[in-house]
């Protein structure tokens, strides 16, 4: 079993307009791309994961065969790394269109635009990476992420979303066949995530977890532990209390 999702990601602030035009180009490339390279076969893209917030749309695709719809998925990364590449589109023209319409959407507050399936992404920063001196790749490295697991795909439960600890941010993590045993009861709780881990070149944020070795829960301090703190010393009556103490301490320092 394949990971059958692809995902499109709108960085920076998006208004309701241009998610709404993002979303009408994506469909129509992927729609373009299934008639393409799907041989024949129909393919139904179903919504896997929507987040507002973020302005990331995740699909997957469901169809009778398996290799038409992998071969969608290949094609959609290959678009991908071109206009990351600033290089051709080797496909017919109508797909090079929808996809350049969808890169005139990068500017302002939009910062970029991500291609991403579960072994590659492409980022495309557009005039963004020129102002800023931007390289388009992205930052991968072994390493790990703490976060919440919010969004759990229904369909094979290949993919699930981590929201990070650091910058409150859905992180893109994809298990490997056999690995679906690692999500069971993990839907909710916060967890260190361990894997191949993409990162944004300018801010260092994690976009997405590959080749995942491990998952764990991390235990999470409750609202007013801090009072079953211990000191060094046992405290018995008559002690004089901390603060005459430390009050004390910080005078005969003055003298």
């Amino acid at each position: 079993m394949h990971d059958n999702t692809l995902t499109l990601a709108l960085v920076g602030e998006a208004t309701l307009g241009e998610f709404t035009r993002a979303m009408r180009h994506f469909q129509n490339l992927v729609e373009l791309l299934s008639h393409e390279l799907a041989d024949g076969h129909e393919i139904t893209w179903m919504l896997e994961d929507l987040q507002y917030g973020s302005a990331i749309a995740t699909i997957a695709g469901v169809s009778s065969e398996e290799t038409p719809v992998l071969k969608v998925i290949g094609g959609y990364a290959e678009v991908g790394r071109a206009l990351e590449r600033r290089a051709l589109i080797s496909f017919s023209e109508a797909v090079a269109h929808e996809a350049h319409k969808l890169t005139e959407l990068v500017g302002g507050d939009i910062i970029s635009l991500r291609f991403e399936t579960a072994t590659t992404e492409a980022t495309i920063y557009g005039p963004y990476a020129d102002a800023h001196g931007l390289k388009p790749s992205t930052l991968t490295a072994l390493g790990s992420v703490k976060g919440v697991i919010q969004a759990i795909s229904s369909r094979g439960r290949l993919r699930f979303s981590l929201y990070d600890s650091l910058f409150d941010k859905q992180v893109s993590c994809y298990l490997q066949a056999g690995q679906e045993d690692l999500m069971r009861e993990m839907w909710g709780k916060t967890v260190e995530v361990r894997g191949l881990i993409t990162r944004e070149p300018d801010r260092g944020r994690p976009t997405a977890i590959r080749e995942i070795t491990s998952i764990e829960p991390v235990e999470v301090s409750e609202r007013g532990d801090y009072r079953l703190a211990r000191g060094i010393f046992a405290w018995v009556a008559g002690d004089e209390p901390a603060e005459v103490s430390i009050r004390r301490a910080r005078d005969d320092e003055g003298d």
